[in-house]
C-alpha cells in the first residue's frame, strides 16, 4: 500500500509542476519545449515502477516533515531544466538540419522569474561561422538566447 501512495503522489506531483510550469509560461517556441518537458515528467512519473527509478526523494520523509518544500520545488526545477535544456538543443539540432548542417548543440536553462528557460547555448559545427550565420537569428528570436550568450566552436 505504500509503495502505491508513493506512485500516486508521484504522478500527482508530476501533473502539478507540469500544469504549473505550463500556465506560467508565455506562448511561442519555448511553451512548446515546456510542453514536451511536462509529458515526459509524466510519463516517467507514470512507468516508475516499471523502471525501478526511485528518484532522489522519499516520500516518508515529505510526510515526516524532514524535506522541505523547497527542496521539493528545488528538484522539481532542476529535473524541469534538464528536459527543457534538452528539448531546446534537440530543437537546435532539427533547425540546423533543415539548413544543411550538421551540429551538436548544449543548452543551459537558468530559472527565470518563476520557471526555468533556456540561458546560453553552444553549438558545435565543422563550419561555426556558416552555422552562426545560419542560427543565429533563430536561437535568438525563437528561443530567446541572445547572440551574446551563444558560443559556436568547431568540432
Amino acid at each position: 500500500m505504500n509503495f502505491f501512495r508513493e506512485w500516486l503522489l508521484g504522478i500527482a506531483g508530476a501533473a502539478v509542476v507540469g500544469a504549473i510550469a505550463l500556465a506560467i509560461t508565455p506562448s511561442g517556441a519555448v511553451k512548446k519545449v515546456v510542453q514536451l518537458g511536462a509529458a515526459l515528467l509524466l510519463i516517467v512519473a507514470v512507468l516508475r515502477p516499471l523502471t525501478g527509478w526511485q528518484g532522489n526523494i522519499d516520500f516518508e520523509d515529505i510526510l515526516d516533515g524532514s524535506v522541505s518544500a523547497a527542496g521539493i520545488e528545488n528538484t522539481g526545477q532542476e529535473l524541469l531544466s534538464g528536459l527543457i535544456a534538452d528539448r531546446t538543443a534537440a530543437y537546435i539540432v532539427n533547425e540546423a538540419q533543415a539548413v544543411g548542417l550538421a551540429v551538436v548543440v548544449s543548452v543551459e536553462c537558468r530559472i527565470g522569474e518563476s520557471y526555468p528557460e533556456p540561458w546560453s547555448a553552444e553549438i558545435r559545427c565543422d563550419r561555426p561561422e556558416h552555422a552562426k550565420s545560419a542560427l543565429s537569428r533563430l536561437v535568438s528570436g525563437e528561443l530567446g538566447i541572445p547572440a551574446e550568450r551563444q558560443r559556436y566552436m568547431e568540432t
